[in-house]
């Protein structure tokens, strides 16, 4: 009887560590989410600023070409390439380089690097 309670007491640590372990990573994985949509949303303002000024021929000195974002978890960073966005991020521990393919003010492609 005892070897049954402590075998049973083993499968309910164990499926407790095993939910709290998949929770976490869904934790992350929804934070990491957030993160990059937050940087698609941004990327797609920077790409109309410039598109507006590029098209109507304001000053080309008014087209961001870096912009930085700092904050207390971490920061971010968009360098227009021309063709592509260069977006690196930061936070928390989690460190990521994004590639956004455009033209115009449309996204083609977007690329992950971890």
């Amino acid at each position: 009887m005892a070897i049954v309670l402590f075998l049973f007491s083993i499968q309910l640590v164990s499926f407790v560590c095993l939910s709290v372990s998949k929770s976490q990573a869904l934790y992350l994985a929804q934070k990491e989410n957030r993160i990059e949509m937050a940087i698609v949303f941004e990327a797609k303002k920077i790409l109309y600023h410039n598109e507006r000024i590029r098209k109507c021929g304001f000053d080309e000195a008014d087209l961001i070409l870096y912009q930085n974002y700092e904050t207390r978890q971490g920061s971010i960073e968009f360098m227009d390439q021309t063709t592509f966005l260069d977006v690196e991020y930061r936070f928390e521990g989690l460190s990521k380089r994004v590639r956004i393919y455009y033209s115009g003010v449309q996204i083609d492609q977007i690329e992950f690097e971890a």
